[in-house]
């Protein structure tokens, strides 16, 4: 919950994450989902057991039992080690922005995240770290939008100057770079956010008042490069033999078209009351 730039009370602001998905056909992740449910449920005696149970009790478990159900799934795709994979994608995360601030001590990196944080160290020499986990929300009242979020980096790039940037650590994700781009133009429209009881991230005491004076922001930076960014590609898992990282370049202009189309199509899909004759 956040201040608008108009004031007035706090009000939910959505999820950079979720608006970046909105053209997402969602295919792809709703049959890998259903393929660990189905992998640690064969992995669990007793998750069949719960499952054999409520299809005995029952001509139509689904809508009678929804809640035990999913409860399942969650279960058993934890089961799958489907979580584990995010886990670390997190763990990574968290030592790079270490790497980045001169702090992290290897000891504490596990043998399996080597690789990784070693290429991507040799990546990233050429790139000043701006800022790192920045605050932004976005406010864009022709499109009716109102996001927040957490934005990874801003680097200086030699050529390319201050840019915002993503780390990816999935294995295909230069596949599929509309999610990336789409996330990234959004960050790149937001401001710095702060209020009586945020203080930024990274914290910050000046900014541009609301309307009510009850929240402050300001802009990423006065440099920023609003049609490239970066995706900084870093897979846990070995591409051709070796740990690698790479830069990509981001549309972020189209990145931005995504966003409108997206907030289109959402729309279309909430139609008005139909009129019956």
């Amino acid at each position: 919950m956040l201040y608008p730039p108009q004031g007035g009370k706090k009000t939910a602001y959505r999820r950079v994450s979720t608006v970046a998905k909105l053209l997402d056909d969602k295919g792809g992740l709703i049959d890998w989902s259903a393929s660990m449910a189905m992998i640690g449920l064969m992995r669990s005696k007793p998750l069949q057991a719960r499952v054999s149970a409520i299809t005995a009790r029952s001509d139509d478990p689904y809508n009678e039992s929804k809640g035990a159900l999913k409860e399942i799934v969650q279960s058993a795709t934890q089961i799958a080690q489907a979580q584990g994979r995010a886990d670390y994608g997190t763990a990574i995360h968290e030592f790079t922005e270490l790497m980045d601030g001169g702090l992290l001590d290897w000891s504490y990196v596990p043998d399996s995240l080597k690789g990784p944080l070693e290429a991507y160290e040799e990546a990233t020499r050429h790139l000043t770290v701006v800022d790192t986990e920045v605050f932004v929300t976005v406010d864009d009242e022709a499109l009716g939008l109102r996001v927040g979020g957490s934005m990874d980096r801003l680097y200086r790039h030699a050529e390319l100057g201050v840019c915002v940037s993503d780390l990816k650590t999935g294995a295909k994700e230069p596949s599929y770079p509309m999610g990336v781009t789409t996330q990234v133009a959004i960050y790149s429209r937001g401001q710095r956010y702060r209020d009586e009881s945020f203080g930024g991230s990274p914290q910050f005491t000046d900014g541009q008042p609301n309307a009510d004076g009850t929240a402050f922001r300001k802009p990423l930076h006065p440099h920023l490069n609003k049609s490239t960014g970066l995706m900084i590609h870093c897979p846990l898992e070995k591409v051709r033999g070796k740990y690698i990282c790479e830069i990509y370049a981001l549309d972020l202009d189209a990145g931005w078209r995504n966003v409108e189309l997206g907030v289109q199509v959402e729309k279309s899909r909430r139609p008005g009351k139909l009129e019956k004759l």
